[in-house]
């Protein structure tokens, strides 16, 4: 396992801390979910995007309709 050093802004490290002790959580427990998330939803967006090309790609009418000859 890595170790990061991780600079916050002092307001968003306050709530980060207050939030997770209400939750009963670690701030790395914390900031490792987010970061799953974070990398999960930009994995999704590019695999939906190269769909999307893929589409495009192999429909010549629907790229005239859309204007991207």
């Amino acid at each position: 396992m890595r170790e990061l050093n991780l600079r916050l802004p002092d307001d968003l490290h306050e709530h980060l801390v207050e939030v997770c002790s209400s939750d009963g959580t670690e701030v790395n427990t914390a900031i490792v979910e987010a970061v799953q998330a974070w990398v999960a939803v930009r994995a999704a967006r590019a695999a939906e995007r190269a769909r999307l090309n893929s589409v495009l790609a192999d429909d010549p009418e629907l790229r005239a309709l859309l204007g991207d000859e």
